[in-house]
């Protein structure tokens, strides 16, 4: 551990991908505004981290969760790449018909 870092290493890859998620989760984002306080970095302090109770299943429920939640995550990045597209192909729209109606070609 270093200055403003803290290494948590599961005992699985499984246990690493939900704490992952967990970490991503509203119960954490909670705990941690909660504790974080400062006017320019929020810090939390290790002992807070170490005394975290985090909720863990059992390991078949484990790997579920975690494939669910890959799959919502595939999903929604997806979802997001192609309103990425559709927002780039509406901003070219304007120059695309000016073009179309210079050349004469809109009818």
């Amino acid at each position: 551990m270093g200055g403003f870092c803290l290494i948590i290493r599961p005992e699985s890859k499984d246990l690493g991908r939900l704490i992952s998620y967990w970490f991503r989760g509203p119960q954490f984002v909670d705990w941690r505004d909660n504790r974080a306080r400062g006017a320019n970095i929020q810090n939390l302090k290790a002992s807070e981290i170490r005394e975290l109770s985090i909720p863990l299943p059992p390991l078949a429920e484990q790997k579920r969760i975690v494939a669910e939640l890959e799959a919502q995550t595939a999903a929604a990045d997806g979802a997001k790449r192609a309103a990425a597209d559709a927002l780039n192909e509406l901003r070219n729209l304007p120059g695309a018909l000016l073009r179309q109606a210079l050349a004469g070609e809109l009818g």
